[in-house]
Formats: C-alpha cells, sequence, structure tokens
C-alpha cells in the first residue's frame, strides 16, 4: 500500500518534462512503473512529484537504422520489444533476458529504462545491453549526452534511449537464481567472436544480487591470451572479480568457478 503523499505530473514533451522537473526539489521518473510502485510501497523513497514521461511519444519509438543498429526510446515496453520484428532475430540474446524475468503482465507494465533505472527484477538485461556494446542517451533538457554505462549519468538528467549496435559475434549469458525468489544471484553475460584458434571477448559483464553490472577487461584479455577453453585460469579469473563483488556477499570461490566454466562454454561454442 502507498502511503506517502505526492503529486502527479504526466508532460507530453520533453521540454514539459524538465519544467516539471525544476519546479519540484524530489522527483521520481514514472516510466511502465511496475519497480517504482514497488519501491512507493516499500518506503525505500518517498518524492514530493512522480513524474510520469508516458505520454511522451518521443521516448516510445524504436528507430532502425540501416546498417542493423538501433535505437530504442527509454519508455518502450519490455513487452513491445518481445513482439519487434527484428530485434529478437538481431539482439536474440536481449530477447531472451526478457523473457525469463517476469511475465506478460509484467513485461506490458515495465518498460526498458524502468527495468534497470530502479534495480528492478533483474540486472540481466542491463548486462545483456552492455555485453552488445550499447550507449545510453540522456539529456538535461538542452542538450543530449550519451555514456556507456548508467551509472555514469550525468546530473540533472534524463534517460531518454538506448544505442545497440549490429554486431558479428554472439551474446553468451548465464544467470544463477535464487530457488525461492527467482531473483538473480549472479550472472555473466559477454560477446564471444572469432574462430577457434583465435576467441575474442567483448564486453564481459558480472552481475547480480548486490553486484552492480561491471565489465572485466582482464578476463577479456585472458580469453584472448587463453586461445583455448583448457588454458582459463581461476586464478586470473579471480583477480580479475575482486573489485566488482568486494561490496557483495558473493562467495568469491563459487563465482570464479562460475565463470571460469561459463567462459569455457562460451569459447568451445565458436565455430
Amino acid at each position: 500500500m502507498i502511503t506517502s503523499e505526492f503529486q502527479f505530473k504526466a508532460p507530453q514533451t520533453i521540454k514539459e518534462l524538465f519544467k516539471e522537473l525544476h519546479t519540484h526539489r524530489d522527483v521520481a521518473i514514472l516510466s511502465g512503473g511496475h519497480s517504482l510502485i514497488g519501491l512507493l510501497k516499500s518506503g525505500a523513497i518517498n518524492p514530493d512529484a512522480i513524474i510520469s514521461v508516458d505520454r511522451i511519444e518521443s521516448l516510445k519509438l524504436i528507430n532502425e537504422k540501416g546498417d542493423g543498429a538501433v535505437e530504442i526510446g527509454s519508455s518502450v515496453s519490455l513487452a513491445t520489444l518481445l513482439d519487434h520484428h527484428s530485434i529478437g532475430k538481431t539482439f536474440p540474446a536481449l530477447k531472451k533476458a526478457i523473457g525469463t524475468i517476469g511475465n506478460r503482465q509484467y513485461c506490458n507494465q515495465t518498460s526498458i529504462g524502468d527495468e534497470f533505472s530502479y534495480a528492478s527484477s533483474s540486472m540481466g538485461v542491463l548486462a545483456v545491453l552492455l555485453s552488445h556494446g550499447a550507449t545510453f542517451e540522456f539529456s538535461n533538457g538542452k542538450e543530449a549526452m550519451t555514456v556507456s554505462h548508467p551509472e555514469q549519468k550525468p546530473k540533472q538528467s534524463v534517460l531518454t534511449a538506448i544505442h545497440l549496435q549490429k554486431y558479428q559475434g554472439s551474446v553468451f549469458v548465464q544467470e544463477v537464481t535464487d530457488p525461492v525468489s527467482r531473483l538473480p544471484l549472479c550472472g555473466i553475460a559477454t560477446m564471444i567472436s572469432g574462430n577457434p584458434s583465435q576467441v575474442q571477448a567483448e564486453n564481459f559483464i558480472v552481475y547480480g544480487r548486490e553486484i552492480i553490472p561491471s565489465r572485466l577487461p582482464a578476463v577479456e584479455t585472458h580469453i584472448q591470451e587463453a586461445r583455448s577453453a583448457t588454458s582459463i585460469d581461476p586464478k586470473i579469473v579471480g583477480k580479475a572479480l575482486t573489485p566488482a563483488i568486494k561490496n557483495s556477499s558473493a562467495n568469491p570461490d563459487y563465482l570464479t568457478n562460475l565463470v571460469c566454466s561459463f567462459t569455457k562454454k562460451a569459447m568451445q561454442q565458436v565455430n
């Protein structure tokens, strides 16, 4: 039950959105709302205003480029992405990640921006986006700014779009979930390309409970230098993991073994 009092605004343009943002001291952005509503009910946040962006049509568009790249508006629902005629073909790992985090009702009510803006049921969607080398476009009402991770969000800005480029490799994802809550305990996502004698990994991402999706360049380098799955060294992987999991309760040995096993399987699938 939501007990806090707040004003509700629903601007129809980006200009109107920032006018409202500058009017209120503490604001929460509603985009779909599934994750935000949960935080309001729990009392985790207590804004004096909620601004819905659902009426801003420019944030609900999917723009396909001639080279296979795509621009996804931050208010595009997960259900829309699941049903899109080409997203699933061009970015199958993204469609798979969305399909595992909730039922149809959840996907109808949740936008792709909402899914990770409030650290909702799964960081898997964000991890897959990062493994694809996605960039995130924010606006401060005057100019657009692009960053490589939502954690780099510029001050007083709002996420407006996500840009994805088509890659030649394949994205591999593995996620271990809690058997009761079904929420992710830990997961890995990466782009793998090359051939059996020269495997390359890009955007190797680890994520999970208390683990902000983080890239591990040292693992990418190790995969390229190892050349074969049998040469993956747990010591190198464990050292690379340490900074990403230092603030979590994750078992380092378990996660190291999981990453090594995942890496070996992904390398063995390169044709």
